[in-house]
């Protein structure tokens, strides 16, 4: 069993789950279908069986007569001008008319041709043993129409359809309805043939005249009883089809439903933070894979965000203690001992608690601003012209002691960002660029392919290599003592990640380089 799932594992193909509901689907709407059409071939199948059976005695009888005829009369045969080729039973039931039954006119006995009439009564015996023996009724009538063996004897019919045919010189078989079978009442529900009696005339021809016609007769087996007698193989049939419902369900379950539930088991994990992401299914649908993938993806990101939720927290706690200690013990100092201090040294602590309560108002809004751009969900219709939102910032923070060059790429197209974020992420670089000890920065936008890149070179003290990795920390920075967050670039890179950019270190040979990378419109 296992070499054989390993086997099935190997080559089973990467369906679409739509496939394979769908193909599950149609093979169960599709058995009642084949179950009729099964009935109905099974069906012909048994009335052309009493055809070809009916056929071949009639025309044996009718060549034997013809034989024995000739010989007895002195009457040489000649080849029979109305020879027929050869015909295999072809009735269909669901198209032939079944016709009403017939009976003979109720008249007075006929006595019969007489020729005919002998050679009924001499063999007679001969058509009793082939009824006992083939359960085929036979019936010979003269070239009149009289009856001269079988049911009916000296009775004449009115001419059916068959008789007429025969008379003809022509074979002929037809189904009539047989009202005193049992089967009628029962059968018919199930099968068209049910309760019917399969009649075949055979014309006895003598050099190209019919000289009597053999009528010969048997109900087809019924579907029903036929079935019964097979039971054994429609048994096996149905088991067959069990087997392969039970095989469809299982690959229904190995495909989809079992990776679904292992899935919600790992969701719960995540939920409460012990989560562990499965391994794809070893029988692959192609939408049970995407999502999967995109578990993978998910708890990765959730794994990533909690790491970075506890780092910021530690962090937030950090920058927030040293302000509030200086205001507690501020406080506590002016409590105790605020009237023996002389006004220089109050002046001093109140001076010392104000910058520590001004530095967490700025910490507060600027950990408002993060908390904006972590939030921000573009639309995809964001965009803004770089060059007039860079000149608009650079005319803004240009001064007599930092001067800022901006150089525009020809034909630039508009950035997909809007026009807000990318002037505060603006805004940012360069005062920090200030801020680092700058006087000059120069910002280059260029094309390359489907990407902008905006790059802020300033010629400050640069970033020193140990600290490269961690300039986009939050509260990351080395100019706390003189106000700084250390949010800034955090801010920055979470509006310009928001809309599917990238900010990061350039390459640069003195002072530092911050590069922007940002779709552009026309090809977001």
């Amino acid at each position: 069993m296992t070499a054989l799932r390993r086997l099935i594992i190997r080559y089973w193909p990467t369906l679409r789950l739509r496939t394979i509901i769908f193909g599950t689907l149609m093979f169960v709407a599709a058995l009642p279908g084949l179950g009729a059409l099964y009935l109905r071939v099974y069906e012909n199948a048994l009335v052309r069986q009493t055809e070809a059976e009916v056929r071949a005695l009639g025309v044996a009888l009718a060549g034997e007569a013809a034989l024995e005829w000739s010989q007895r009369a002195s009457v040489p045969r000649h080849p029979n001008s109305k020879a027929r080729a050869h015909r295999i039973a072809a009735i269909d039931v669901q198209s032939i008319p079944i016709l009403p039954n017939a009976a003979p006119l109720l008249s007075a006995i006929i006595s019969g041709e007489p020729n005919a009439r002998t050679y009924a009564d001499t063999h007679a015996n001969l058509f009793a043993e082939v009824e006992r023996q083939t359960g085929v009724h036979v019936m010979m009538l003269d070239k009149t129409g009289v009856v001269v063996s079988g049911e009916w004897p000296g009775q004449r019919f009115d001419q059916p359809l068959e008789l007429k045919i025969a008379l003809a010189g022509q074979p002929a078989t037809v189904l009539r309805r047989n009202n005193l079978n049992p089967a009628y009442w029962v059968g018919t529900a199930f099968s068209k043939a049910a309760g019917t009696n399969l009649i075949h005339t055979e014309p006895v021809l003598l050099n190209g005249e019919v000289i009597a016609v053999f009528a010969v007769s048997k109900t087809p087996q019924d579907v029903l009883t036929s079935m019964w007698l097979d039971r054994y193989k429609i048994e096996l049939g149905v088991a067959l089809i069990l087997i392969i419902l039970v095989l469809l369900s299982l690959t229904l379950a190995r495909a989809i439903v079992r990776p679904i539930e292992r899935l919600s088991a790992a969701a719960q994990g995540v939920a409460m933070g012990r989560g562990k992401v499965p391994d794809n299914p070893s029988l692959p649908v192609v939408e049970i894979d995407a999502l999967y993938e995109q578990y993978r993806v998910m708890s990765a990101t959730i794994a990533a965000r909690a790491g970075y939720l506890r780092d910021f927290a530690a962090a937030l706690s950090h920058e927030f203690k040293t302000p509030l200690t200086g205001l507690r013990g501020g406080i506590e100092l002016l409590q105790d001992h605020g009237a023996e201090m002389d006004k220089a040294k109050r002046v001093l602590f109140l001076g010392n608690m104000a910058g520590d309560a001004q530095r967490l108002t700025c910490l507060l809004t600027r950990l408002m601003e993060l908390a904006q751009a972590d939030l921000q969900y573009p639309d995809g219709q964001a965009r803004a012209d770089v060059g007039e939102v860079l000149s608009v910032v650079t005319d803004g923070l240009r001064s007599t002691g930092f001067s800022i060059e901006l150089v525009l790429g020809k034909g630039l197209p508009a950035a997909a960002i809007d026009p807000a974020s990318l002037e505060r992420v603006a805004t940012i670089l360069m005062e920090n660029a200030r801020q680092a000890g700058a006087n000059s920065i120069i910002i280059t936008a260029t094309q390359h392919f489907e990407r902008l890149h905006i790059v802020f070179a300033d010629n400050g003290p640069g970033i020193p290599p140990a600290d490269q990795t961690r300039i986009f920390e939050p509260f990351f920075t080395n100019k706390r003592s003189s106000g700084g967050t250390g949010l800034g670039l955090a801010i920055a890179r979470s509006l310009v990640e928001a809309h599917g950019g990238r900010l990061m270190l350039g390459e640069s040979h003195a002072g530092a380089s911050l590069m922007l990378v940002i779709g552009h419109w026309s090809g977001h």
